[in-house]
């Protein structure tokens, strides 16, 4: 029998050779720029070390994709860089068969949370396989093994990086959404918003207030229920990001959009525009998407969704 565990060894040293560390694993998966950066921040020989750990790792495509401005700051500002490359990094291993819907992983920056979702699809024949999200950035290839850990690759960077307030803590924390902190704190919901969840808010600003029929705002924050109902309008349970509410098919118009129930207990109907555009009702544009928070996600709108009937 002894030469059949020696066969069993040198099998596993030739597979673990061949995995090499999460380092090796990305360079065979072609993750240039983020080795870049991993090396340009002092990174690349803990990548390298035993471990364990789980990368997700943005594509090449993924950091073209951030605005110049962004990617020159993170190569002039060595602690900022660090922080972001750490919040891609769990120090374990987490294969994507272990993923838990709205699951939080402890990133390696200790004040990055990764939050996992899992998106089924529906209205579809044959059922595809799920969507997983790390953070709402998909994950396009899972399961990379390497001698030290894991790589999940994703299809965006995590940046700007999640913030740890809850909701409520970040529209407070937010000048543009300051009439919609007067909403929350007009209803007698605020602290089952902040303290529960995890919650999706479709966050009106300012400007949107500002457009609504003289008088409408005024009634809304003088009158309990109606600021009630106007905020847990824009409120869904579960953390919802782009991916969620992205139609399956943005080919066939209203066959294959996705309907999603408020807390109000009224229902939206999210959709793509000829122009790339994600509206909902066909109304309200959703201007930006994929704000992480401590208890949920921000997608900010362009206009103050008002539930029927209003008076």
């Amino acid at each position: 029998m002894r030469w059949v565990y020696a066969i069993f060894a040198l099998v596993f040293s030739a597979a673990s050779a061949q995995q090499g560390t999460i380092v090796d694993v990305a360079k065979r998966l072609g993750a240039t720029t983020l080795l870049q950066l991993v090396e340009d921040a002092g990174l690349t020989n803990v990548l390298s070390s035993k471990g364990p750990f789980t990368v997700f790792a943005p594509t090449n495509d993924a950091f073209a994709a951030l605005p110049a401005d962004i990617i020159q700051k993170l190569k002039s500002d060595k602690k900022l860089l660090t922080s972001v490359l750490l919040a891609h990094v769990v120090n374990k291993t987490t294969s994507s068969k272990k993923f838990k819907d709205d699951e939080l992983l402890a990133s390696m920056n200790t004040d990055a949370k990764i939050r996992i979702n899992i998106y089924l699809p529906r209205y579809v024949r044959p059922i595809p396989p799920p969507t997983v999200t790390a953070n709402g950035c998909k994950v396009s290839m899972a399961d990379q093994v390497a001698t030290n850990g894991v790589v999940h690759v994703i299809s965006k960077v995590m940046y700007p990086l999640p913030l740890k307030d809850n909701v409520v803590e970040v529209v407070h924390n937010t000048s543009s959404l300051s009439t919609l902190y007067k909403a929350i704190m007009a209803t007698g919901v605020s602290d089952i918003i902040a303290d529960g969840g995890p919650f999706t808010l479709l966050a009106p600003p300012d400007d949107a207030f500002s457009k609504l029929p003289p008088g409408t705002l005024d009634s809304i924050l003088k009158n309990k229920t109606a600021a009630e109902r106007v905020v847990t309008y824009h409120l869904i349970g579960g953390s919802k990001y782009k991916e969620a509410l992205l139609p399956y098919n943005t080919s066939h118009p209203g066959i294959h959009d996705t309907f999603l129930p408020t807390l109000e207990g009224g229902q939206l109907v999210f959709s793509v525009e000829t122009d790339g555009s994600l509206v909902i009702g066909r109304k309200y544009k959703v201007v930006k998407t994929d704000l992480t928070v401590g208890n949920g996600v921000i997608h900010t709108l362009d206009s103050v969704m008002i539930p029927p009937p209003f008076p």
